[in-house]
């Protein structure tokens, strides 16, 4: 067989944490002549386990461009699930950097309503929800409560929180994030919605608008971002 010698389309390979997306290992970039055989191997990444591929781990180059990605999930995470539940704080709740990581920042306060969207369980069984980015609260139920929605009479399907449970009062005030070193604090669509941004702690913006709801919980607008707890916020 004759081999060639003008060299195939070259090959990315990357190592990644399935949920987070973020790269294990520094990118491969893999070359060869047109017909040349190729071979990815699955490392063996500490504190990490396989969980599959995207892409031919064997095969030849050519000139079609190929991506391989080998994807991996921490050992002890048991399973990975998209959630849509609201936190209610009923004791001061610690937060760590990841699941089973160390702790950060002070605690949530009591009477706060925090959204997830990111429960891991475990193998041991324990069961964690992400509270914003990095950040992350186990599930002990003596410190907080799992519900659908913050406030049963609250509307979160509509364009404008509910006026019937939150007040509102223009402001024209500049506001500093006070959050956790290093850390960010999410920016949502709506009170209790969705998160959309995030701001960086010492971060400072212009806020418009003071929302308060009956059970005491107040909101900023941070203006052209979306609304933030007021209680990660500084009023300069």
């Amino acid at each position: 067989m004759n081999r060639s010698f003008k060299t195939g389309t070259p090959i990315w390979v990357y190592y990644m944490d399935i949920d987070s997306h973020k790269n294990l290992r520094v990118p491969q970039l893999l070359q060869g002549f047109i017909g040349d055989d190729y071979n990815v191997a699955k490392l063996e990444i500490p504190g990490y386990r396989f969980i599959k591929q995207d892409g031919e781990l064997t095969g030849t180059f050519d000139m079609k461009p190929h991506t391989i990605k080998l994807m991996y999930r921490h050992e002890n995470w048991e399973t990975v699930e998209d959630v849509d539940v609201f936190l209610r704080i009923k004791q001061p709740t610690t937060v760590y950097d990841t699941v089973e990581g160390m702790p950060v920042g002070s605690p949530i306060a009591p009477g706060i309503v925090i959204k997830s969207f990111e429960e891991v369980t475990t193998f041991d069984h324990q069961v964690w929800y992400e509270v914003g980015a990095d950040q992350w609260a186990k599930f002990v139920d003596t410190d907080f409560e799992l519900v659908d929605q913050p406030f049963p009479e609250l509307d979160l399907h509509s364009e404008e929180p509910a006026t019937t449970n939150l007040s509102k009062t223009k402001l024209n005030a500049t506001g500093t994030v006070n959050y956790v070193t290093g850390g960010s604090l999410p920016i949502y669509d709506k009170p209790y919605g969705k998160i959309i941004d995030h701001a960086a702690d010492g971060v400072s913006f212009t806020i418009n608008a003071e929302l308060d709801d009956e059970n005491g919980v107040k909101w900023y607008h941070v203006a052209r971002r979306g609304y933030v707890n007021a209680m990660y916020i500084d009023l300069l």
